[in-house]
């Protein structure tokens, strides 16, 4: 049974199923005190190689205005590196507040098509642990 139909695909060249990156890295460090802490994340997630060949035959086809599919991929040969950053202080054995920030350069990346990932989002983290 092959799961494969290259008919259906925007790049079947690689034999790659649809909507899958082929590279993924995930990277998190965090440095620890008597009373605070500072971590950084970072991931770097290649873009997809393999999608749906009707997204782009029903943008060319000019049925609806174009929402700007094959630009996109053009324009954005690649993924950017998204890096996170947390900073807290620990109030007590049972308190911790943090700052979070995700996304922290504000990269504009989309992991699946016409789905643009969130933009720079700080929070304030209030943690209450149960012992």
């Amino acid at each position: 049974m092959n799961l494969f139909n290259p008919e259906s695909s925007f790049a079947p060249e690689n034999n790659l199923l649809k909507y899958r990156s082929q590279h993924l890295f995930r990277f998190d460090a965090e440095v620890q005190r008597e009373g605070w802490f500072l971590g950084l994340s970072a991931r770097y997630q290649s873009k997809l190689q393999n999608i749906d060949l009707a997204w782009l035959t029903f943008e060319r086809s000019g049925l609806i205005p174009s929402w700007g599919l094959e630009s996109w991929l053009t324009d954005h040969p690649r993924q950017p590196w998204v890096f996170d950053a947390r900073a807290g202080v620990n109030v007590s054995d049972h308190h911790k507040m943090s700052v979070v920030v995700s996304n922290l350069t504000n990269a504009e990346y989309s992991v699946r098509p016409l789905a643009i990932e969130a933009p720079r989002l700080v929070n304030v983290v209030y943690t209450y642990e149960i012992h």
